[in-house]
């Protein structure tokens, strides 16, 4: 695989992982039925059924290490000029440069050139 195919694979689960995160770490699952009355759930006197009581289960030990390292690199080449994670992060998870640059506020032309500019410090991070 070569640096640039990395680069952009690493990016791409950076941006993943940005969507998908909270500002809790662990991942919700809704309980129901029996376990939910026991657990906690309450019964609608109105309706007469049980609700479904939202549970937290605890945060996976699995540390991902293209996960560090990607985002040890984007903080950074964020130093240097504050606008490429912002750049990276809205056009990987949009895809196109013309919604890249609507979230930015800048110019197609300057989003394309920021995510170039961005994208090459990326790889050359990488490679040295």
């Amino acid at each position: 695989m070569s640096t640039l195919e990395r680069a952009d694979r690493l990016l791409e689960l950076w941006a993943r992982e940005l969507s998908k995160e909270s500002s809790n770490p662990y991942p919700t699952s809704i309980l129901d039925g029996n376990y939910a009355l026991s657990a906690g759930g309450k019964t609608n006197w109105q309706k007469q059924y049980v609700t479904a009581k939202e549970t937290r289960s605890p945060p996976k030990a699995h540390i991902d290490t293209d996960l560090l390292l990607i985002d040890s690199i984007v903080s950074k080449i964020g130093r240097i000029k504050p606008e490429y994670p912002v750049v990276l992060k809205a056009y990987y998870q949009t895809g196109s440069l013309k919604r890249t640059a609507k979230a930015v506020n800048v110019s197609v032309t300057k989003a394309r050139e920021l995510k170039t500019a961005a994208f090459d410090m990326v790889v050359m991070s990488l490679t040295g």
